[in-house]
């Protein structure tokens, strides 16, 4: 760590005028600062957050509601000041700091406030549709057994030196837990991991992240890039515009710093675009120069080892449950890792004693049913389900409850249904409940009729008669009772299915079950990246 950063890193404050100039060396300055620049901030808030003295109020684009009345609002709390885009013409005083663009300031207000943290971190960049937080994990747990203090800002956890904060708890800094925060959130994470002394940050970097500039003002040492497929589409319009998002992750990058992503990936080349020649891709064409996995064994080629900094060799990536989606991000981790400095051996252990992140097709519970959670959105494309079932064994009957996501609208979840129903129906799985979540998402997140009848449709094209559940809690009932005298319940999905793990962990319990397996999700969480303990033991608090 430099020097100066014991210093610039404690930074929680700075003035108008400092911002403005930087405003204005990023081209975001849409008029000339005339306030007393010596006027100092402390905070940053946005939205309905609350305002105190000594903060700057940043209008985003989607604040509800009337600006000036937000802006006015802000500075009869005690606002430092007010930055808002020139067009909407406020009229409060002279403390208006005028912008073209309140996402990219929002961000550079955040960096400047926490003293620019980023500059002082070598920081891993993960992005891609399926797989980022796997491989944020795996890549954080190799680097600790490897005996480096490593920073994680991803969906399960932020934890920087002592501070951890969950996605299942109040975040430290203030923001509902997004898998990459705002710059204000972000940028102060960063700061107390250089605080703790923490040299590598690894950072999963979400294609909203990307478009809201979220991230623009760090510098990546090296990059990730996991399965693609089409996600968020309300926001982005189309796949091609969601794969530009991920994209611009590697504009990021400092001067010859590596990209690694998967070669049988058929949209790796589309991400990449012109990228792609200098990118690191496991299983490429299988020349000497080239990495390649074949099972568990990993073999680093000549070219491959020039562009990681290391030596070319092969390893073990013997995974307790080696499902090949879990060995694809493996390969990916393994090869951070290696970059990062972190010796083999140290990469060895961590994947031969992986114990899986929450939702990731983890056995949850045990005897007299066996439960298995997970996420997973894309089971066809991702390869995962099946071998995962064929490495478990599982007991019969299968029964899984499953759902459908809003954001991806009825195209691409009756191509969902169909892909998940010809899965399910090929493993032998005797029903098929599907949940709408009414009782556990937020109003504009439920599923409509033509987004479940499309999902629902795909299923029944492969002779499933899927029964649906209005709520998740009646969609545990219906599953549990379907298994209740032996067999396997697997949670398949996001959004409406995330919390039925812990739904049903509640439901079991009321009736004297004792083969709970996983504890809560923190506690698994915690027992995948920090394997030496340094949160104290898993079932402390931290």
């Amino acid at each position: 760590m430099p020097a100066e950063a014991a210093v610039r890193h404690q930074r929680r404050e700075a003035t108008l005028g400092d911002l403005a100039a930087r405003f204005a060396q990023l081209g975001i300055l849409a008029a000339p600062f005339r306030a007393p620049k010596d006027r100092r901030f402390s905070g940053v808030a946005i939205l309905e957050q609350p305002v105190g003295p000594g903060d700057l109020y940043l209008m985003l684009p989607d604040v509800h509601g009337d600006a000036a009345h937000h802006a006015s609002r802000a500075a009869a709390a005690g606002a430092s000041g007010v930055c808002a885009e020139r067009s909407l013409g406020l009229k409060i005083g002279s403390s208006v700091l005028e912008v073209t663009d309140e996402r990219r300031a929002l961000a550079a207000a955040g960096a400047l406030l926490a003293g620019d943290p980023a500059r002082h971190l070598d920081l891993v960049g993960i992005t891609g549709t399926n797989g980022k937080s796997t491989t944020a994990a795996m890549i954080t747990r190799c680097l600790e057994l490897a005996g480096e203090d490593t920073g994680l800002l991803g969906s399960f956890m932020y934890w920087a030196g002592d501070t951890t904060t969950y996605s299942v708890t109040t975040p430290r800094h203030g923001q509902a837990h997004l898998t990459t925060p705002d710059g204000p959130a972000l940028h102060a994470a960063l700061a107390d991991m250089v605080t703790a002394g923490t040299r590598t940050a690894v950072m999963e970097v979400t294609s909203q992240a990307l478009l809201h500039h979220r991230v623009d003002d760090c510098r990546f040492s090296m990059a990730a890039l996991t399965r693609m497929g089409s996600d968020h589409l309300n926001l982005h319009g189309t796949p091609h515009h969601y794969h530009e998002a991920k994209r611009a992750l590697f504009e990021l990058l400092e001067p010859g710093a590596p990209i690694v992503a998967t070669a049988t990936d058929p949209l790796v080349g589309e991400v990449l675009g012109r990228f792609v020649t200098s990118a690191v891709l496991v299983n490429g064409d299988g020349v000497d120069d080239d990495l390649v996995r074949v099972g568990t064994q990993l073999r680093v080629g000549r070219r491959a080892a020039e562009a990681l900094g290391t030596s070319p060799g092969n390893l073990r990536l013997a995974l307790p449950v080696p499902a090949p989606h879990d060995l694809e991000n493996a390969a990916l981790a393994a090869c951070c890792a290696l970059a990062a400095g972190a010796p083999v051996e140290a990469i060895e252990e961590s994947m031969a004693t992986y114990p899986g992140l929450p939702r990731r097709l983890q056995p949850i519970a045990t005897g007299p049913f066996l439960v298995i959670d997970s996420m997973l959105n894309d089971p066809v494309l991702d390869h995962a389900l099946g071998p995962t079932l064929t490495a478990l064994s599982p007991p019969q009957p299968l029964t899984a409850l499953v759902g459908p996501r809003a954001s991806r609208g009825p195209d691409l979840n009756e191509e969902f249904g169909t892909q998940l129903g010809a899965e399910l129906a090929g493993h032998g799985f005797s029903r098929v409940t599907v949940t709408r979540g009414a009782d556990v998402l937020p109003d504009h997140e439920l599923v409509t009729d033509e987004v479940l009848d499309a999902f629902v449709g795909g299923l029944r094209l492969n002779g499933l008669a899927p029964v649906v559940a209005p709520t998740t809690t009646q969609a545990v009932e219906l599953g549990v009772a379907a298994v209740a005298s032996g067999g396997t319940l697997v949670l398949l999905g996001s959004e409406a299915v995330n919390p039925a793990g812990e739904l049903l962990h509640t439901h079991l319990g009321e009736r004297g079950f004792d083969g709970w397996l996983a504890g809560t999700r923190q506690q698994q969480v915690r027992r995948c990246v920090d394997p030496r303990g340094r949160l104290g033991p898993v079932g402390s608090p931290s």
